[in-house]
């Protein structure tokens, strides 16, 4: 004898088989997002993110490795689009020895405690970001991706002038 099933059957039938489409799909998108295919982020929104993950967090150091930094301006304000802090509340500070932003041959230049840079070319680079307990201030450390823990070690020791 033949059993014979409803429209309701075939129906459910398809949300399930979209359903394992869509976590298969999320799988793979994770896998894929992790590899990252070996580009930076752009230097903006790297401190942007970062800023508002410390805002969150309210203290501590936040590391972006593989950032390009490409041409153009970076203005405080640009900076700090979307946070409750203030243009004047981040300083630039470039690493010691960093190539990056060599202040005679490298494509980033700015003033350290300053609050913007310019790019003269594009380059990649990395930036850790620290946030003082004590204060709102953001103290930000451009340098060479290579230098990593230098860099990082050099932001922990800097303090903000304003």
């Amino acid at each position: 004898m033949k059993v014979f099933r409803g429209q309701a059957f075939e129906t459910m039938m398809l949300v399930i088989s979209v359903i394992v489409a869509i976590a298969i799909l999320g799988a793979l998108l994770g896998i894929l997002g992790g590899v990252g295919g070996g580009f930076g982020s752009d230097s903006k929104d790297a401190i942007k993110d970062a800023i508002k993950k410390l805002e969150q967090r309210g203290v501590g150091i936040e590391t972006k490795e593989k950032v390009d930094f490409n041409p153009g301006s970076a203005l405080a304000e640009e900076l700090v689009g979307g946070s409750a802090i203030a243009a004047n509340q981040i300083e630039i500070y470039c690493s010691d020895s960093s190539k990056i932003c060599d202040p005679a041959t490298g494509p980033v230049s700015f003033t350290d405690g300053s609050s913007s840079y310019d790019v003269k070319k594009k380059a990649s680079g990395v930036l850790v970001i620290k946030k003082l307990s004590d204060k709102v201030n953001y103290v930000i450390c451009i340098g060479d991706k290579e230098k990593l823990s230098a860099i990082v070690a050099d932001c922990k020791d800097r303090t903000p002038t304003n």
